[in-house]
């Protein structure tokens, strides 16, 4: 179900009406980016350059830098992620967008049946779009582990530090304030991607 200010209907999929608040026209949404195989800076920035295709305007997009972090319940001797969080203005909704993450990991090498917290070449994931609330099997938004992952976090505090997620009383930039609390700061590897 989805929630969003507003009142057109629009069918998110088969079995499923969807309530969404006006039109979605330049939905700010939030995407999560990874790699630990290959050229992790290039496979970013190609999925990067993919995404913008696709949306409504690429001047109005948003990115954080390129940090590198360590791998987050992978196994023993994993390298090391680079990780970034870019926002888009997009004219879809969320199922669309996540269907065309689908389509870019899988043109960029990754398998779409793979292990959980597998090496990937890219890892896309969809961590919010404006104040939609929205849960299906394949789908959750805002991403409901976002808030406690320093390697989302902090890329998202550079470009979004004071968004609040639907249903959130902490800032992204409070919860970036409690994670350091626990954790070391991330080594940014680039603002150029």
């Amino acid at each position: 179900m989805i929630k969003h200010q507003g009142s057109t209907t629009c069918k998110m999929s088969s079995d499923c009406e969807t309530d969404i608040n006006g039109p979605l026209q330049g939905l700010k949404t939030g995407i999560a980016f990874g790699s630990n195989i290959g050229d992790r800076l290039a496979n970013l920035s190609k999925a990067k350059k993919l995404l913008l295709n696709e949306c409504d305007d690429p001047s109005r997009a948003m990115f954080s830098p390129v940090y590198e972090t360590a791998p987050v319940d992978c196994a023993p001797g994993t390298r090391s992620f680079y990780n970034a969080v870019g926002q888009f203005p997009f004219n879809l909704t969320p199922e669309s967008i996540l269907g065309h993450c689908l389509k870019i990991e899988n043109s960029l090498g990754r398998a779409a049946k793979h292990e959980k917290n597998s090496p990937r070449t890219i890892d896309l994931d969809l961590l919010y779009a404006d104040d939609i609330v929205f849960g299906s099997p394949r789908l959750t938004i805002p991403h409901p582990r976002l808030t406690m992952r320093l390697f989302v976090v902090a890329p998202l505090a550079q470009i979004r530090p004071g968004l609040y997620l639907p249903g959130d009383n902490l800032s992204i930039k409070d919860h970036l304030k409690a994670l350091l609390l626990k954790q070391a700061e991330l080594r940014k590897v680039t603002h150029d991607w």
